[in-house]
């Protein structure tokens, strides 16, 4: 794992593991709407650059396991993700 001052690059074809907290581990769901929230955004900024394999929500975090689509162009899948309230 790169070290908090690397930035790994995300590369078409290849699984990654993201995550995300709240900040001094808040809550980042409150309600259920907050859950259903999350995934309408997941399914409008991220399914045409990369499969879900598997996640987890938890009340303060996300876990994410995805594979970027491998006919998406290098740095696509790190743009979009910028435009998204996910990061």
């Amino acid at each position: 794992m790169p070290s908090k001052k690397i930035t790994a690059p995300i590369e078409p074809g290849f699984i990654y593991h993201i995550y995300n907290r709240g900040y001094n581990y808040q809550n980042v769901f409150f309600y259920r709407d907050d859950y259903l929230l999350f995934f309408d955004k997941i399914k409008y900024y991220f399914l045409d650059y990369c499969s879900l394999f598997a996640y987890a929500l938890l009340p303060n975090h996300y876990h994410l396991l995805l594979r970027v689509k491998d006919n998406i162009e290098k740095g696509s899948f790190s743009r979009q993700f910028g435009k998204s309230i996910l990061s």
